[in-house]
């Protein structure tokens, strides 16, 4: 077994291996700035030695082999095929794809799978992006050896009294998903069902599919990115005219870890009877109470909860205390797609026993790099929540709480520096954050590879690298980002 604190993937020969030493890996090795570049370009060279990857963007082998033995056992010439937990899900992507293919019940409510024209494959799999309706490798992999098992009632309760108990929340309002996209999807759906109204808004630059699910399924966004004096000046006017459904925003944002004035935030949205729907994954539980403003926080349990990045999972909690929390538990309720699939619920359980203590120390560590790399010459900027206007994130942190384990950095002369600089970064290297060895990314390159203008015309550099801290000592850490400053020239 590798030990990924003290043996990092990041070299050309590491290309494609999982991070993390397991078959249900949620993220892979991407060593290069050249090898990023090769997979948003789909070079064979580089994806076809990827052995896995995030399992929202590229199929998990065990999910490969599921769907084609679907198409054997199932499907007609000329289709293509995915998989999904129940029959709802399936018919809700053949929706997307204007009623084109047929749904088929696989097992019980467990399996379903939805056919379609070959020619339709890539829409397909934007649905499954965008939403994260997804079946997990671990029930995939048990469906193929007709192992499939019955939910984990009671690791899932411990999950959910776990979060409850941490947030000050009852428990009847904590809800469970796949994965965080599958969270966020399914409380966008809740909303509109349950209260409707207009279109929602983005306060604040989001995770790029959080904006993706508002923009292509009904009924709609504004899109505000400045969540600055700007920024509040056009919720403002646009809260004003009325017909909004919900204001949603990331506390701190992904990845300009930039907090919004919270306290205006909330009074903004109660003085128009709008809901305010947090994102608090980067913040996480240990450091901040999004309920403080918050009508329903959503977060990725793949994350920091898990901390291994060997399964994936996601929540919704409705403040007990939200004038909305009836109608919005109920609408959660009817929209469905609540829970995990056992195994997953198993080890979500099991690895989320020590997440404040492993957070704590993530805390810690990234702060004191963050002052580190403040003072480097050849560091352009530091983007991290207590080294910005921190007064934002002082309003809903807790007592105790710290400053999170993800920063990210522009160099000088970037163009030339940020390759150098990754290339040379003895860290693990790919997609996700909150795991317990350090991980790194171009960000902007990996999430906005199609769009890098605009991105960049709001704020994000497409040079930006984002760096997620694991639990390696901090002495360790300052000495790799070092060595790697040493290959920058200013």
């Amino acid at each position: 077994m590798r030990n990924l604190l003290t043996e990092p993937l990041c070299e050309a020969q590491d290309l494609g291996k999982p991070i993390a030493d397991s078959m249900h890996a949620v993220s892979v090795c991407l060593p290069l700035w050249e090898h990023v570049v090769g997979y948003e370009e789909g070079d064979p060279a580089v994806v076809e030695a990827m052995w896995c990857g995030y399992p929202r963007f590229v199929m998990h082998p065990q999910l490969e082999e599921l769907h084609q033995r679907l198409l054997t056992d199932h499907g007609q010439t000329g289709e293509r095929c995915l998989s999904f937990c129940d029959q709802s899900a399936a018919q809700r992507c053949l929706k997307f794809l204007n009623g084109e293919g047929r749904v088929l019940a696989i097992h019980e409510d467990s399996l379903a799978a939805c056919f379609f024209p070959e020619r339709h494959y890539a829409l397909a799999c934007q649905y499954r992006r965008h939403t994260g309706e997804i079946v997990s490798s671990r029930q995939a992999d048990a469906f193929l050896k007709s192992q499939l098992v019955e939910p984990a009632e009671d690791a899932e309760l411990l999950i959910r009294k776990r979060l409850a108990d941490w947030n000050g929340q009852e428990l009847e309002d904590v809800f469970l998903y796949g994965n965080g996209m599958a969270a966020h999807y399914h409380l966008h759906r809740a909303i509109q069902s349950g209260l409707g109204g207009g279109s929602s808004i983005q306060f604040g630059f989001p995770y790029v599919d959080i904006l993706k699910v508002q923009q292509k399924f009904p009924p709609g966004v504004d899109f505000i990115w400045d969540n600055g004096a700007a920024g509040f000046d056009q919720l403002k006017q646009r809260l004003e005219q009325g017909n909004v459904m919900a204001v949603y925003a990331e506390l701190p944002n992904n990845p300009l870890l930039s907090m919004p004035d919270c306290l205006r935030l909330k009074e903004l949205c109660q003085n128009h009877q709008v809901p305010l729907l947090v994102d608090d994954t980067v913040g996480s539980y240990a450091n901040v109470d999004s309920f403080r403003i918050a009508d329903v926080t959503y977060s990725s349990l793949t994350k920091y909860f898990n901390g291994a990045c060997d399964a994936m999972g996601g929540t919704v909690m409705i403040n007990a205390d939200s004038p909305y929390r009836e109608q919005i538990r109920a609408a959660l309720r009817e929209a469905g797609g609540d829970g995990l699939y056992g195994e997953d619920a198993v080890v979500l359980e099991a690895n989320s026993r020590n997440y404040p203590e492993r957070m704590a120390q993530m805390n810690q560590t990234t702060e004191t790099l963050a002052e580190f790399l403040q003072g480097h010459p050849k560091v352009a900027r530091v983007y991290h929540p207590k080294l910005q206007d921190n007064t934002c994130y002082e309003a809903i942190r807790k007592e105790g709480g710290g400053y999170g384990g993800l920063l990210s950095i522009e160099l000088v002369n970037p163009e030339t520096n940020a390759p150098a600089f990754y290339d040379k970064l003895r860290l693990n290297k790919g997609p996700t954050l909150g795991t317990n060895f350090s991980l790194a990314c171009p960000y902007t390159l990996l999430a906005h590879y199609d769009e890098l203008e605009w991105a960049e015309s709001c704020g994000v550099s497409r040079w930006l690298i984002r760096i997620s801290i694991g639990l390696e000592p901090e002495d360790e850490i300052i000495s790799r980002f070092a060595e790697a400053l040493a290959a920058v020239e200013l």
